[in-house]
């Protein structure tokens, strides 16, 4: 079973040539092709994944990829996780003005029927 995630990577060209070929395989194993591609950079996604970044050794690597070789301003790695909302663990990078303004958003709402 497991906690199951949501992930976003989004990473300007230029920093993502400078990733490992080993990286690169590991974004593509995880989030297959990339979602959106501009001038500017690569928005990669995964949903339901089991994103175990201080577990699993091909994550522990990536994120060494990145803080070894890339600039905070160059990336960033967002992880959703909705039985824990507010843990912003495994979350990197601050490239807060990506042109996909990509953020983690949390909301919580009562329901019912015939609410609205």
């Amino acid at each position: 079973m497991g906690i199951r995630s949501e992930v976003a990577i989004a990473i300007k060209n230029d920093a993502y040539k400078l990733l490992s070929d080993k990286t690169k395989d590991t974004i593509r194993e995880w989030f297959g092709d990339y979602k959106d591609r501009n001038e500017e950079g690569l928005l990669f996604f995964a949903d339901h994944v089991k994103w175990y970044h201080d577990v699993y050794p091909e994550l522990n690597s990536l994120y060494r990829d990145f803080s070894d070789k890339l600039d905070e301003n160059d990336f960033m790695l967002i992880k959703a996780t909705s039985e824990y909302p507010e843990e912003n663990d495994g979350d990197a990078g601050e490239w807060y003005d990506n042109p996909w303004y990509v953020e983690k958003q949390v909301t919580v709402e009562v329901y019912w029927e015939g609410k609205y």
